[in-house]
């Protein structure tokens, strides 16, 4: 099995507008950014389980891996972007969520092939 963070910036990413201090500052000289808030976690036979979803490239890293399912923290917009594209698979993505009748709302008018489940706290 293989952990790995695509991502841990927060809703700004890295480096922020405008921010003029250390870490934005040598982001911007080594020419890398971090937006995406989102890791998965690679199972033994190859499949996938997401963690967060905020990277929206998330379809071409996983475009011919399997996914296993999704575990959501939250519903704002960093942490769910990558499933406006993730919805069109040909497979369905069980997707599980904490109780948010509002989430991101167009991802859940346009569900497509992603099934939420809401998950409870114990």
């Amino acid at each position: 099995m293989k952990f790995e963070f695509l991502g841990t910036a927060d809703t700004g990413g890295i480096p922020l507008h405008l921010c003029s201090c250390e870490v934005c500052e040598e982001a911007r000289l080594n020419q890398t950014s971090n937006r995406s808030t989102s890791a998965f976690l690679e199972l033994d036979d190859g499949s996938v389980i997401l963690l967060d979803a905020g990277c929206d490239s998330l379809m071409d890293r996983f475009n011919t891996t399997p996914i296993r399912a999704v575990f959501l923290t939250h519903f704002h917009a960093d942490h769910v972007l990558g499933l406006i594209r993730l919805r069109k698979s040909a497979q369905k993505i069980i997707c599980y969520t904490p109780d948010d009748t509002e989430g991101f709302g167009d991802l859940l008018v346009h569900k497509n092939n992603i099934e939420y489940r809401i998950f409870s706290t114990i």
